[in-house]
């Protein structure tokens, strides 16, 4: 993960879980961080359980990868499920798209 981050200068990796406790956006506790490199919450946590809430009927596709721009902050989101209510979240301080290779 830290080599990811590193290799590709992502501002962040994350992987959180989806606890079902609640589907309102604004109780952070029902997606707790699992693991996040660098090892803080990222100030864009907020707009990142957005995204996941408003795109969860795509991340019910495991395969599915989703590529969310956010011209406001100048910041791309990527979201992928790894497991039924794990998510993996790269962002990026800059536009990425998904013709960009992280192989």
């Amino acid at each position: 993960m830290v080599a990811f981050q590193r290799k590709y200068d992502a501002a962040c990796v994350i992987l959180l879980s989806d606890n079902q406790v609640s589907c309102d956006t604004t109780d952070y506790d029902s997606f707790p961080i699992i693991v996040s490199y660098p090892p803080r919450s990222p100030p864009q946590l907020e707009m990142i359980l957005k995204m996941i809430s408003e795109t969860a009927n795509e991340l019910l596709n495991v395969d599915k990868i989703i590529y969310k721009f956010s011209s406001q902050e100048q910041c791309t989101y990527i979201l992928t499920t790894v497991e039924p209510n794990i998510y993996l979240v790269i962002l990026f301080e800059n536009k990425k798209s998904e013709k960009d290779s992280f192989y």
